[in-house]
């Protein structure tokens, strides 16, 4: 059985060890704190649970990545931070 729910990655509504799995799909660049929301992550999985993120990813071109987070900011100002 799926269900899907919206939550604050960063503080989770769940019970530690509460999912077998846990997804997140194009959202890390948003979250303001990524240590914490990876953190809750752990925390609401159980032992032995599998996690599947999927993000962007900056260039490795210094200056083609600064003028990504620049345009990414620009189009959406929840845009935070892509990584490598």
């Amino acid at each position: 059985n799926v269900t899907f729910r919206e939550a604050d990655a960063e503080d989770l509504p769940f019970p530690a060890g509460a999912f077998t799995l846990l997804t997140c799909r194009i959202a890390p660049h948003h979250f303001p704190d990524v240590t914490r929301a990876l953190s809750e992550f752990h925390r609401v999985l159980r032992r032995g649970g599998r996690i599947a993120i999927v993000d962007t990813m900056l260039p490795d071109d210094p200056e083609i990545a600064q003028w990504y987070q620049q345009m990414e900011q620009m189009r959406d100002p929840t845009h935070i931070q892509a990584y490598t």
